[in-house]
């Protein structure tokens, strides 16, 4: 079992076992695992070839009158119940990097959208001056999905290229066959 602590490091990895055709299954857990979320593990076996756990003790889940530092946290005990279920990766993501968008104050932004019709191609451009500008260089499930989705619907000829634009923002060019 592998374990991890980035979410951009378990995006990779799934990612490099969708590409080989394998299914993924999830099971997100606050930890202090027990029988029961073995035989979640279990059934996550029934839906993926692979199957990828989350340990995450989630502050902003705790009122203000709940008591997150009192919340049991057994990770080393965790690990052997997950492998001995089986289990392929383990994320334990340190709270300010899983948490990093929601603890950082909102940006306002701006988003633009052009279209214009390129040659065969109808290409849209969407920029967000409030996004991260390395939003566009961290794969998501969002983009992939979206990638799938063109190629299931036009084949080679659409493009999503997701880039940086500098400082303070994200721009997508999606590319699409004009209708003839």
């Amino acid at each position: 079992m592998r374990t991890l602590n980035r979410i951009a490091d378990l995006r990779a990895l799934v990612q490099g076992w969708r590409m080989a055709g394998e299914t993924v299954a999830f099971v997100p857990t606050m930890g202090n695992l027990h029988a029961g979320h073995a035989s979640l593990i279990d059934a996550a076996h029934h839906h993926g070839r692979r199957v990828v756990a989350s340990v995450f003790v989630n502050p902003l889940q705790f009122g203000p009158t709940e008591d997150y530092a009192a919340y049991p946290r057994t990770p080393d005990e965790d690990a052997v119940l997950l492998a001995a279920q089986g289990v392929d990766a383990l994320l334990l993501p340190v709270v300010d990097h899983a948490l990093r968008r929601g603890l950082e104050p909102a940006r306002a932004g701006r988003i633009d959208i052009a279209a214009r019709v390129d040659g065969g191609h109808l290409r849209i451009v969407v920029t967000d001056n409030g996004l991260p500008e390395h939003a566009a260089e961290t794969p998501s499930p969002d983009t992939d999905a979206l990638r799938e989705r063109l190629l299931a619907l036009f084949g080679g000829r659409a493009r999503f290229v997701p880039r940086a634009d500098g400082p303070g923002g994200t721009t997508a060019i999606l590319e699409l066959p004009r209708a003839s």
